[in-house]
C-alpha cells in the first residue's frame, strides 16, 4: 500500500484521539441544571438553618463559584475539542495531498492553500485556549473574592446572582462567537481543499466530489443571535452556545462520513479485496466504527493466502 494512503488511513482510524461529538441535551443539563441546583440547595440551607447566618455570604459565594466553574469547564471542553479536531485535519489534508502527489498528480494549488496559513496553527491555538481559560477562571475567582470582601453589600443573593449571571452569559457569548467563526472558516477551507484534491485525482474520485456541509451553506445570522442575547439579558446565550455546538457536531460527523467514503475508494485504488464498516457494540453516541482493509499480497501462508491486513477501530 502507498505510504501516503496508509498515512491517511491511520489518520482516519485514530480520530477517537482528537474528535468528539457533544450531546447537546447533556451539555444543557450540565451547564444549567447542576449550577441551578447548587445555588438553590445553598439558598435552602441558608434559610432553614439560622445558626449558619454568619456564613451565608461564604456559602452562597461558594455555590456561585462551583456553578461558574462548571459552566466555564464545559466551555473549555467545547473550544478544546474544536482545536483538537483542527490538529487532526492538518495531518488529514497533508496526507491526502501527498497521496495525490505520489500518483503523479499536480498538487501546487493544494500546497498554496496549506502554505497560505488559512488553516491556522491549531497546536498553538490549543495552547492559547488553555491559557485563555486559565486566565478566565482566575478572573472569575478574583471577582468572587471581591464579592466576599464587601465589593457588593446588601441583598447579596440578588445582586451577586445578577452580576455573575451577566458575566457567565458574556463569556458564553464570546465562546459561541469563536466556535461559530472557527467552524465556518475551517469548513470552507476543507470544502475548497477537497475540491482541489478530487480534481487532481481525475476520474478516480468522480463519484465522491468535494466535502460539503450545511455549516457553510446555512450560515448563522450572528447579528440576529446577538440581538436576541441582548434582548433577553443574556439568557439566550445558552441557546446560542448549543446551536454553535450543534453546527460543530454537524461538521465533524459529515467529515466522518466523507472520509469513510475516501477510505473505501482509496482502498480499491490500492488493490484492497475488501473494505468493510462494522458498528461496534460500544457506546453508539461516540459513533464507533471499525474499518477493515485486507489487501492481497504475493506472500502466502500454508493455506495459500496471506491474511495480513490492517484492522483498527474508528471512534468519534
Amino acid at each position: 500500500m502507498d505510504p501516503n494512503a496508509d498515512r491517511f488511513l491511520n489518520c482516519v482510524m485514530s480520530r477517537s484521539e482528537h474528535d468528539a461529538l457533544f450531546r447537546i441535551v447533556a451539555v444543557l443539563l450540565i451547564m444549567v441544571l447542576i449550577p441551578a441546583l447548587s445555588v438553590e440547595t445553598t439558598l435552602t440551607i441558608i434559610e432553614d438553618y439560622e445558626e449558619i447566618e454568619d456564613m451565608k455570604n461564604q456559602l452562597f459565594l461558594g455555590s456561585i463559584a462551583i456553578a461558574w466553574t462548571i459552566v466555564l469547564f464545559i466551555q473549555y471542553l467545547e473550544v478544546k475539542g474544536l482545536s483538537s479536531h483542527r490538529i487532526r485535519d492538518m495531518e488529514w489534508v497533508e496526507s491526502l495531498m501527498e497521496y495525490s502527489r505520489s500518483r503523479g498528480n499536480e498538487v501546487s494549488r493544494m500546497e498554496a492553500l496549506l502554505e497560505s496559513g488559512r488553516m491556522g496553527l491549531p497546536k498553538k491555538a490549543l495552547l492559547a485556549t488553555k491559557a485563555t481559560f486559565a486566565v478566565m477562571a482566575a478572573l472569575n475567582f478574583a471577582i468572587i473574592l471581591l464579592f466576599n470582601n464587601g465589593w457588593i453589600e446588601g441583598g447579596y443573593d440578588v445582586q451577586i446572582s445578577i452580576a455573575t449571571s451577566m458575566l457567565i452569559f458574556l463569556e458564553m457569548t464570546l465562546v459561541s462567537l469563536h466556535i461559530d467563526r472557527t467552524t465556518v472558516e475551517h469548513d470552507e477551507i476543507q470544502h475548497e481543499f477537497t475540491a482541489m484534491f478530487v480534481e487532481s485525482m481525475g476520474g478516480d474520485l468522480a463519484d465522491i466530489g468535494p466535502m460539503t456541509t450545511l455549516v457553510t451553506e446555512r450560515r448563522l445570522k450572528v447579528w440576529f443571535h446577538l440581538l436576541l442575547t441582548t434582548a433577553t439579558a443574556g439568557v439566550y446565550s445558552v441557546a446560542f452556545n448549543l446551536l454553535t455546538l450543534h453546527r460543530t457536531n454537524l461538521h465533524v460527523s459529515t467529515q466522518w462520513d466523507y472520509e469513510e467514503r475516501l477510505v473505501a475508494t482509496i482502498g480499491r485504488l490500492e488493490g484492497a479485496t475488501r473494505v468493510e464498516r462494522v458498528e461496534s457494540e460500544g457506546d453508539r453516541s461516540l459513533v464507533s466504527r471499525i474499518v477493515s482493509i485486507v489487501k492481497r499480497d504475493r506472500r502466502r501462508d500454508a493455506s495459500g493466502y496471506d491474511d495480513t491486513g490492517l484492522t483498527k477501530a474508528i471512534a468519534g
